[in-house]
């Protein structure tokens, strides 16, 4: 069983070395710790708080959710027929 995680991506500055969640971030949907949509990988820090977004948030606040993860999820969804 695939672990999935509805999460906002962590990013590492360069400058500072320091972690954060840019603020104009959208919720990835990361499976076994990679983002569907390839452009990152879970970053699970204990100094950040998780979502409680699923999968029926997506429809009602669809801004806020990267399109090519929701896309990926929704065809994943329906091949595994949920």
């Amino acid at each position: 069983m695939d672990k999935i995680e509805w999460q906002l991506p962590v990013t590492d500055s360069i400058v500072t070395g320091k972690y954060y969640i840019d603020n104009r971030a959208k919720i990835h949907c990361y499976v076994n710790g990679v983002a569907l949509c390839s452009k990152h990988i879970w970053i699970m820090m204990d100094y950040f708080e998780t979502t409680d977004c699923n999968e029926r948030d997506i429809d009602k606040n669809p801004e806020c959710f990267c399109k090519k993860c929701v896309k990926k999820f929704k065809k994943m969804k329906e091949s595994e027929g949920r």
